[in-house]
């Protein structure tokens, strides 16, 4: 097992993921942190486990995508249902609440009601963050199982 700290954002999360799966040979991996509520049934304390992620400030629509696609990709990369699975029963047999659900990514601290409404409407994502998709992205272009999980 390796324990890493990453700093924030996208680049640095994609760094971080990267070495530990190229350097270190990781073969899962499992980022946490915290994250900013959407979803008005998320309430401080609560955890949420990503089912699928994107990134929020990925706009190439000038060219015909819809916004947070990935060129060569898509908008959301899924999380893997095995890791969720056994989430889900950690969660029930420690009694703690976990939702699941779509968080999304970009480099940015939203603090506008104007943004995170446009998010909510465009990606129906229940939380935000600024790393979780970028890491899901090296993840799945390496085919490396992963989890995030976030502190609301």
């Amino acid at each position: 097992m390796v324990i890493a700290h990453s700093k924030i954002g996208k680049v640095f999360a994609s760094l971080t993921a990267s070495t530990l799966i190229q350097k270190f040979s990781c073969d899962t991996l499992l980022f946490s942190g915290v994250a900013g509520a959407i979803n008005p049934k998320l309430n401080i304390g609560d955890m949420i486990v990503a089912t699928k992620l994107c990134q929020h400030d990925l706009d190439i629509t000038a060219f015909g995508h819809p916004n947070g696609f990935v060129p060569g990709g898509k908008v959301f990369v899924d999380s893997s249902k095995e890791l969720l699975d056994i989430a889900k029963k950690v969660a029930l047999n420690q009694n703690l609440k976990v939702i699941e659900g779509i968080i999304a990514t970009g480099d940015q601290f939203v603090h506008s009601n104007e943004r995170k409404e446009f998010i909510e409407t465009t990606f129906k994502a229940d939380a935000l963050e600024m790393e979780g998709a970028s890491v899901a992205v090296v993840c799945d272009s390496l085919n490396v199982p992963f989890f995030i999980l976030r502190a609301i």
